[in-house]
């Protein structure tokens, strides 16, 4: 029984469209970053590797969700404006998601080349570590400008059909039923 339900989750996530994979990803590289971020500093403060190699792999992962989220982007654009949502809101969304995409992997391949150094035990990080914490708080700050653009925009296009309350009407009633 165990074996259908996870059958059937799997079957889901396959069926997504471009719209429900975006809000499915587009929160990855925002809280990958900082969870990088937090285990980062941790393995500062622990002086130990194994910390630091785990974050260096998650902002490498933040990157994989933003490079998702960028893919499915335009197909959610292309609904949200199908729907009569704002074109210059949605443009100013898309903007800031560009750059704070384009810092995430910034931040992606310079873990990569330390992870790499790291693995060959080549003592990379006493000079990097503040461009480390400056690149992910950067990063962070795009990314929040990012989300913060695309939580101004109201998301009914996750439902088949546009909800009955945001279909637009020729004639504009007010909320007792009389005409305005």
């Amino acid at each position: 029984m165990e074996d259908k339900k996870h059958l059937r989750n799997l079957l889901y996530i396959r069926n997504m469209n471009g719209v429900q994979l975006h809000f499915l990803l587009n929160h990855v590289p925002l809280f990958f970053t900082l969870f990088g971020l937090l285990i980062f500093i941790t393995s500062l403060l622990l002086k130990t590797t194994s910390p630091r190699r785990f974050a260096l792999i998650v902002w490498i992962l933040a990157a994989m969700g933003s490079m998702g989220a960028m893919a499915s982007g335009e197909e959610a654009e292309e609904v949200a404006e199908e729907w009569g949502m704002s074109h210059a809101a949605i443009h100013e969304h898309e903007e800031k998601a560009e750059l704070a995409h384009f810092a995430c992997i910034g931040l992606a391949l310079l873990s990569l080349v330390l992870l790499i150094f790291e693995v060959r035990k080549i003592n990379w990080w006493k000079g990097t570590t503040p461009l480390l914490v400056l690149l992910a708080l950067g990063v962070l700050v795009l990314m929040s400008m990012a989300a913060h653009e695309g939580g101004k925009l109201r998301h009914p296009e996750l439902y088949q059909a546009p909800p009955t309350d945001q279909v637009p009407t020729d004639d504009h009633e007010a909320p007792d039923g009389e005409h305005e």
